[in-house]
């Protein structure tokens, strides 16, 4: 379930999934992201508390617009897999340091115990 029957009450539902398929970041979990930042900011700086029935209205609205869309989105994915995997090991593990695996395999298992 994507929408909701209601104009501020959103469903117990909602993002049950929480899945990022083709298009879901960039056509929905954006552009909520970016409604809840905008209430955010407006409460902050008028000094003023958090909308929260406007901020749900908003939301749902866009939930139910996206539900009722017929957009179509690409199957295939784009990018290189291997050198985004690669780019991302060495900026979380450091791996682009000297080391060795046995040295990462080491403070892997630090980590986690």
């Amino acid at each position: 379930m994507w929408f909701d029957n209601t104009d501020e009450e959103a469903s117990l539902l909602r993002d049950y999934g929480n899945k990022y398929w083709s298009g879901l970041l960039h056509d929905y979990y954006g552009p909520r992201a970016a409604i809840y930042f905008k209430y955010l900011r407006e409460s902050l700086e008028k000094g003023e508390d958090f909308n929260l029935k406007q901020w749900r209205r908003e939301w749902i609205k866009l939930t139910n617009d996206w539900q009722s869309r017929r957009n179509i989105f690409p199957v295939v994915s784009r990018g290189d897999t291997l050198n985004t995997s690669r780019w991302l090991f060495n900026k979380y593990l450091n791996l682009s340091n000297p080391g060795t695996l046995e040295s990462w395999s080491e403070r892997l298992s630090v980590k986690f115990q």
